[in-house]
């Protein structure tokens, strides 16, 4: 009898015989044989010869075979098995989030009886498998929603990335190795943060610390744990696809009285792609404002697969993501850069380049940009920036994305692609909602809301003026075109619409216990080193400006001030210099200007970028402390070359007060200026909302620089308007820097000049203004992340 040569693999209980003449692909993709719901497009291949094999084609997968993990032989990075003649076998293919898991029939035999889909698998009879490979034994694998219980004992048990050697092991790379720790408490279950990750969650906040009662719930990556009781908790993942409910939404901005938005509602059960239009003005970028708690919800709800949204909830950002309307990327760095920049920031800390590098490579490459990986952004088209865009939030493997008008701009070409990349995230698992004006391609949505115009005009919020498929659109408003509709929007005509019954409110959230400290989404040290890593990069691709401004600069200020006194920086009450306060004064102001021009527009040139990536969960402190590091190294180059200069090129003074060589102490008092001017910009760039508006500022402090330093006008009296005016230039660098250099070089002894009450040659007035420098220094960059805070709060139209 001729043997059955076919092969039957069962998928979500459809059978699929598979011929052993041709090639057969599992995947999500329109080529697939085998298609599936989520996942890689070619996810694995099926072939015959000389028996039947399954090989993974999607790097970074997962495949188990009867509970035993398959692996790669030696250094090979392909996992394929060869099955037996006859037989069942039970796999599953695992990417990520992505699951799926086969039975398959090899050869002549009975159909298995399938499991329900909360049941547990019943493997067939045993049947030998020959893999071409080296296989290890299996990590325990979690299917998508299938609840795990966990036994909580005397000694607390450790969360963390498979492979990491946890007590409850989980996957995904926002996840660290060792993320959590979980212990019994006196009601419930203590759990702490191990600051490696992208943060735990309870109740919507990251918290480093915070107990848990029986009912509630902890977030861990894209893991749930529920506390049964105060030994047993469960671990879930979260559904894919999610649901998404807005209910009722009316919403402001926080520097508003009234409304922006009232009243809007919209559901999308499992996932799709929600489309929100509507003429410009009418509030659609407000919407996603308030699910990003960055408007004030003042009624209504929003919830993503069961976690709620709005201001008063942090839902871990690796779990909903924004792509803003306004472009927040750097346009000197490639693209690879610039999504290896967000890797790290998003993913854990302690993910190896390896995973890291697969991660952005299968995100440039499911939004068409591996070709363009070498590129910088500046150079990038309108529509490959905005896909770069989308690629950047992707990297997390988000449940929610939100995006700000992304077609804007794009020709109908580019539009079209956009449209349909984006409706391929909504079908590989993720809720999709784009805000637009445009309605040329919303055939590619699930949903669409349309906003519409109060009638009663702009002193009254909008409204909803359609919810439904984006097909009946034009039908509802009796409209023959897109333009119609929008005329329909704008004059406040709303569409008719079958009255849907409103959502169901979730049970009310007990209010999240008093916890002792806020968690982080991202360990601080690690945040501070990436951006340090990434501005001295960039400051590097801009070494022409940094030399004129670091070494250039800084040598033809000394050089001036050198020529312009024959005397050096030394003098007598029998011989005076009258040209030393001269060289004091233009080496003080020239070298406080240069190192104010080095970071003046360190932040507000990258405020749209810090804007978004301050919703990743980077620290302001961490992004004013990396400017004021990579700038100030070049601000102490320019004082190390004046000082190189003033040393050769003049006569000092060869008792000094503090017992150093001349040249140190006077280098000492220059980087003391240079670092406290440096720090003075980089406050001016954070209060700054324009860089037109910064320099605007540099001017003003330029003049007070000037006039104020102590030797252009007399300001050392005790009395009249000089002493006012003495007060005032307190507050600027070269007031202290002019006073310790002349205290140095007893100033009133060695030149003609007034009479100041800081020049006494003494130690404590040479060592009290470079306290004084370093205390505003500190001053500075303590205060500019406040600053930074306060702009980003600006409402946004």
């Amino acid at each position: 009898m001729t043997p059955d040569l076919s092969l039957v693999v069962v998928v979500d209980g459809t059978r699929h015989r598979l011929s052993p003449d041709e090639t057969t692909v599992l995947g999500s993709g329109a080529e697939a044989g085998i298609r599936v719901g989520a996942g890689p497009a070619r996810w694995a291949r099926f072939r015959y010869a000389a028996g039947w094999r399954l090989y993974v084609l999607e790097r970074g997968s997962r495949l188990e075979v009867d509970g035993v993990d398959v692996a790669p032989l030696g250094s090979s990075d392909v996992i394929g098995v060869e099955f037996a003649e006859t037989g069942v076998v039970e796999a599953e293919l695992s990417l990520g989030r992505h699951r799926v898991r086969l039975t398959v029939e090899i050869g002549d035999v009975a159909p298995p009886v399938r499991p329900g889909p909360c049941s547990p698998v019943t493997a067939g009879p045993a049947v030998p498998v020959t893999p071409p490979m080296l296989v290890v034994p299996a990590m325990p694998m979690t299917p998508a929603k299938l609840a795990r219980r966990v036994r909580l004992g005397d000694v607390p048990l450790t969360i963390g990335r498979r492979g990491g050697g946890a007590d409850v092991e989980v996957d995904g790379l926002d996840v660290a190795l060792r993320h959590t720790v979980v212990r019994r408490g006196s009601s419930g279950v203590l759990v702490r943060d191990l600051n490696a990750g992208t943060g735990t969650f309870v109740d919507g906040r990251p918290v480093l610390q915070a107990p848990v009662g029986p009912g509630g719930s902890f977030l861990v990556g894209h893991h749930v744990f529920r506390v049964l009781d105060g030994d047993t908790i469960t671990c879930e993942n979260l559904a894919t696809p999610p649901s998404l409910i807005l209910s009722g939404l009316t919403i402001r901005h926080h520097r508003k009285e009234v409304p922006t938005l009232r009243d809007v509602s919209a559901t999308l059960p499992s996932g799709g792609m929600l489309a929100i239009i509507g003429p410009s003005g009418l509030g659609k970028s407000t919407l996603c404002a308030g699910l990003l708690g960055e408007a004030v919800v003042e009624e209504g709800w929003a919830e993503v697969d069961g976690m709620p949204l709005g201001v008063a909830h942090r839902v871990n950002p690796a779990l909903v993501s924004f792509v803003p309307q306004a472009s927040s990327m750097l346009d000197e760095l490639t693209v690879k850069q610039t999504m290896w920049h967000a890797a790290r920031l998003r993913l854990a800390a302690d993910a190896t380049s390896a995973e890291l590098a697969g991660s952005v490579r299968d995100v440039l490459e499911r939004l068409h940009l591996h070709l363009l990986q070498d590129q910088t952004v500046g150079k990038l088209s309108g529509g490959q920036r905005r896909r770069l865009s989308v690629a950047v939030e992707l990297l997390s493997d988000p449940l929610l994305l939100m995006l700000d008008e992304p077609t804007s701009g794009l020709d109908e070409g580019f539009d079209r692609k956009l449209m349909r990349d984006l409706a391929a995230v909504a079908r590989d698992g993720c809720a999709v909602v784009i805000v637009t004006h445009t309605m040329a391609h919303l055939n590619e949505s699930s949903a669409v809301v349309a906003i519409a115009a109060s009638p009663a005009g702009e002193s009254e919020p909008s409204g909803t003026g359609y919810v439904g498929p984006p097909e009946e659109l034009l039908s509802r408003f009796s409209a023959d075109s897109a333009a119609d509709v929008m005329d329909a929007l704008r004059e406040g005509r709303t569409a008719e619409m079958p009255l849907r019954p409103p959502a169901p409110r979730p049970a009310t959230r007990s209010a999240a216990p008093a916890l002792p400290r806020e968690g982080r989404t991202q360990p601080w040290q690690h945040v501070l080193a990436v951006s340090l890593r990434r501005e001295f990069h960039r400051m590097w691709l801009r070494k022409e400006l940094l030399a004129g401004l670091a070494l250039l600069g800084p040598l033809v200020a000394a050089a001036i001030a050198t020529w312009t006194n024959d005397r050096g920086l030394v003098g007598s009450p029998g011989q005076p210099n009258p040209d030393l306060a001269m060289a004091i004064a233009v080496t003080a102001i020239c070298l406080s200007l240069l190192a104010m021009a080095l970071s003046l527009t360190s932040i507000v040139n990258d405020r749209e970028v810090l804007r978004r990536e301050s919703r990743w969960g980077v620290p302001d402190s961490a992004v004013v402390l990396s400017r004021a590091i990579s700038r100030g190294v070049p601000a102490l180059v320019q004082a190390v070359v004046a000082t190189v200069v003033l040393t050769l090129g003049n006569e000092l003074r060869q008792d000094t007060l503090t017992g150093l060589p001349a040249g140190v102490e006077t280098g000492l008092v220059l980087a003391g200026l240079t670092w406290c001017s440096m720090c003075l910009g980089l406050l001016v760039s954070c209060l700054s909302s324009t860089a037109e508006q910064a320099v605007g500022i540099m001017s003003g402090l330029s003049g007070g620089a000037v006039v104020l330093c102590g030797l252009v006008l007399p300001l050392g009296v005790s009395s009249g308007f000089e002493f006012v005016l003495g007060w005032a230039s307190y507050l600027f660098p070269t007031r202290w820097a002019t006073s310790a250099l002349a205290s140095s070089v007893n100033l009133p002894q060695a030149a003609i000049v007034h009479s100041d009450l800081m020049w006494s040659h003494d130690l404590s007035h040479l060592l009290g203004p470079l306290t004084v420098l370093f205390l505003m220094s500190a001053l500075f960059c303590a205060v500019a992340p406040f600053a930074l805070r306060k702009g980003r709060a600006r409402p946004q139209r």
